[in-house]
């Protein structure tokens, strides 16, 4: 077996938590670096993540699964998100979940390679609603040190021309800019970004 990626996931997870419990409802509507989303859609597509996985992992059709959640109240965020945690431990609990591939949006892959993308896609999205919300004093560059060379090794910067890649052109970062700033960048982000 190789390394297990599930303490990373779950460090993710957490870093997440942190940021979507301290989101207050005044910052909802504001827009994110993720165009597609506001706050309040951006925190509903997290949750469909967690979900999401948890699909995958059981071996349900993720494609048929919501990609954001829907009918949560504004103050039931907290609580839904503890559920949807709570759920994807339980799936990912035993060591079996490790072996062989799982079929996530994007192909059929080892599952050990769709925790750490799924972890990236999580430190991604931290990153997202810590800069709408103004608070990227919540972001733990760890997190994104783990998370920049699965990113570079499963989503490199020649593909982004490629239809269906939903990820921008790489945008230039200097080597020795912060984990996250460089984490943002490979993904398409501009690392400066501020709310309008």
């Amino acid at each position: 077996m190789t390394d297990d990626p599930r303490p990373a996931l779950s460090t993710a997870i957490d870093h997440v938590e942190r940021i979507v419990f301290a989101t207050q409802a005044a910052a909802f509507d504001v827009p994110t670096p993720c165009t597609e989303y506001d706050a309040r859609t951006l925190i509903a597509h997290l949750d469909a993540v967690l979900r999401r996985i948890a699909i995958v992992f059981t071996g349900g059709d993720v494609s048929t699964a919501p990609t954001v959640t829907s009918g949560v109240p504004d103050d039931g965020w907290a609580e839904r998100w503890k559920d949807s945690r709570a759920e994807l431990e339980t799936v990912l609990a035993g060591d079996a979940v490790l072996d062989g591939t799982v079929t996530v949006p994007w192909g059929i892959v080892p599952a050990t390679s769709a925790l750490g993308s799924y972890c990236t896609e999580l430190a991604t999205h931290a990153w997202d609603l810590a800069r709408a919300i103004g608070r990227p004093d919540l972001l733990d560059d760890s997190v994104a040190a783990h998370c920049l060379p699965v990113a570079m090794q499963y989503l490199p910067a020649a593909i982004r021309e490629d239809e269906g890649v939903p990820f921008g052109p790489v945008v230039a970062v200097s080597d020795d800019a912060p984990a996250f700033d460089r984490l943002a960048a490979w993904m398409g982000r501009d690392p400066k970004w501020v709310a309008a």
